[in-house]
């Protein structure tokens, strides 16, 4: 496996280092993947190569990123990418990142596989007023072994959204301000720093407010000595107001308890959840990613190893990455499609939607035993567009055992979608030892479901062997927003100015709430210029991929050759089009100004 560092890093405001990534230094790390000497010859590529981080909601399927992890892919390397942390969205596009939303990837989101689910008691009150009584996970490894009763201290400071540093729990003499005490802290941008500060302070108990983290998400530290929960802003606030006003306050955290994880099985709360911006179901399949035992830099005082543990789907992807790794050393006659395909095909189906985990939990040893490989491993049928709309995908199934399978195909549809028509082409075949077919997949829709989206699965059953599950989805909303919505010059007559241009500001894009945060991003927005006569002189600009959000572009007089133009009076015309469906028409608007 080779992990591609995508990062930069320069100084926050706060501190603390700001890591970055550009979508120069992925495909240089994905050249790197596919060529690692340099010398033009891809024989020597990587089998598999892990992208650890993401661009956030940007599950664009034909742009830079998308087309280097797909040349990487024909290329024999498969691209094992996190789908995000951001949790739901949709119910038609959902908050995929980039570049998991690539037809090439293999997007990993992330459950939860922990047995247990240690948790505590944790009672706030305000006088004898009971605030908050209530079992709450504990974050952290730490537990008190048994129950605690105490004071409430607050840091000096909690330095906006990044949470309290490790002065801020002492005063202006060097005394600890919370030895002893329950601390109340927001969570900030690093709950893990601000835990630790309080901690190494001497605080008896960490208790953070003002967003969630799911259970043991804080990994180990040697000197963490204090237990961590969360509880509701609402309650904290209430309390820190008593004790301002001078009200005896005070916090009883209770003994660990382990009982068994309710969420054991589920997608985790910060996973994102799928369609890709052409409609494939992403991600295509999840891995553990809360509370990954992992080891840390450095080591401790004592000269042993330090140990800690990891959360999200890049921890999900890394498992997944390392599992494809074996399945390649066990099975080198594979190429990438067909890893990809065994990974996401015989996975372990669970109760969650195939646009939340795919085609569920990957399985290694189902895997490794897998007969049969389809491309891709999962698909969209796109968007319903009227009564008796119909669809056909095309489905490439390869036979990689060693034997001679007889195949049956067919439509296991979920919920609603059980109203579509299916027609499998050929639905029946005999399939010789590395021979490949294609199938033709063909729904039809009678009427539109109450449902936003619909999805099931293509399932290729070989005689004497596990099926293997292909997840498809289909969208029922054209959503009819316009996607340029404001578009305004900042100056409407001007004389032609490289420094001092008139700023066009377009907002591209749009949100809807529709059961849910929809997002509509634009395909392409083209930015045209013509006379106030209506002759069409050229493109000022051409961009692609755009995710909602304001735009800016300098107008400086010039044209689009760069040669300054005429006095008189002049149109740009803006068109943007959305991703789905391909044949949509654009978005339009416009703006006019006169050359002095």
């Amino acid at each position: 496996v080779l992990p591609i560092r995508v990062a930069g890093w320069q100084p926050a405001a706060d501190g603390r280092n700001l890591v970055y990534g550009r979508s120069d230094q992925l495909i240089a790390g994905l050249d790197r993947a596919v060529d690692p000497n340099g010398d033009g010859d891809s024989h020597d590529a990587v089998r598999v190569a892990l992208i650890g981080v993401s661009e956030p909601y940007a599950a664009f399927t034909r742009g830079p990123e998308a087309i280097a992890v797909q040349g990487a892919l024909n290329l024999n390397t498969l691209v094992v990418t996190p789908a995000g942390n951001d949790g739901p969205a949709g119910p038609t596009f959902g908050s995929v990142a980039g570049p998991a939303g690539a037809p090439g990837a293999l997007a990993v989101g992330a459950t939860d596989a922990r047995r247990t689910q240690p948790r505590v008691r944790v009672v706030l009150r305000r006088g004898l007023d009971v605030i908050l009584d209530r079992y709450l996970p504990l974050l952290g490894p730490v537990a008190p072994a048994h129950s605690l009763t105490l004071r409430v201290a607050t840091p000096r400071s909690t330095r906006g959204l990044a949470g309290a540093s490790s002065v801020d729990y002492f005063d202006r003499k060097g005394f600890s301000l919370v030895a002893g005490r329950a601390v109340l802290v927001p969570v900030g941008s690093d709950p893990q720093a601000s835990a630790l500060a309080a901690s190494r302070a001497g605080a008896a108990a960490v208790i953070l407010y003002g967003g969630s983290l799911p259970p043991g998400s804080l990994r180990v530290a040697e000197d963490q000595s204090a237990p961590v929960v969360v509880v509701p802003e609402t309650a904290a606030v209430e309390l820190l107001a008593a004790q301002r006003a001078g009200i005896d306050v005070g916090i009883a955290v209770g003994a660990r308890q382990n009982p068994a994880n309710p969420d054991r099985g589920f997608v985790a709360g910060f996973s994102s959840r799928g369609l890709a911006f052409d409609g494939t179901v992403k991600p295509n399949v999840a891995a553990p990613g809360i509370a990954l035992a992992t080891s840390e830099p450095g080591a401790a005082t004592d000269g042993s190893p330090i140990y800690g543990t990891v959360n999200g789907t890049s921890a999900a992807a890394a498992t997944v990455a390392g599992g494809a790794a074996l399945l390649a050393q066990m099975r080198p006659d594979l190429d990438g499609q067909a890893l990809n395909s065994l990974l996401v095909g015989y996975a372990a189906r669970g109760g969650a939607p195939s646009v939340d985990v795919g085609a569920g939990t990957f399985r290694l040893g189902t895997s490794a035993v897998g007969e049969v490989a389809a491309q891709p491993s999962t698909f969209g049928f796109g968007i319903w567009e009227g009564p008796r709309w119909h669809s056909t995908r095309t489905l490439v199934v390869r036979n990689v055992s060693t034997r001679r399978l007889q195949l049956s195909v067919k439509s296991v549809a979920d919920g609603e979608s059980e109203a579509l028509e299916f027609k499998v082409v050929p639905d029946k075949l005999v399939l010789r030892a590395g021979r490949a077919v294609r199938i033709k997949v063909t729904v039809t829709a009678p009427a539109a479901p109450h449902s936003r989206l619909v999805s099931g699965v293509i399932q290729i059953t070989a005689a004497g062997s596990e099926a293997l599950r292909v997840p498809w989805a289909l969208g029922f909303r054209r959503y009819s927003a316009n996607l340029v919505p404001r578009v305004t010059l900042s100056k409407t007559s001007f004389k032609p100015s490289d420094a001092n241009p008139a700023v066009l500001t377009v907002q591209a894009g749009n949100l809807v709430r529709d059961q849910g945060l929809q997002i509509q991003p634009v395909s392409r927005l083209d930015i045209l210029l013509y006379t106030a006569s209506g002759r069409f002189i050229g493109v000022m600009a051409r961009l692609r991929n755009l995710l909602p959000g304001s735009y800016s572009f300098g107008i400086t007089g010039r044209g689009p050759t760069s040669v300054q133009l005429a006095r008189g009076a002049y149109e740009l015309r803006l068109a943007a089009w959305p991703t789905l469906p391909l044949d949509a028409q654009p978005s339009r608007a416009q703006v006019s100004f006169r050359i002095e």
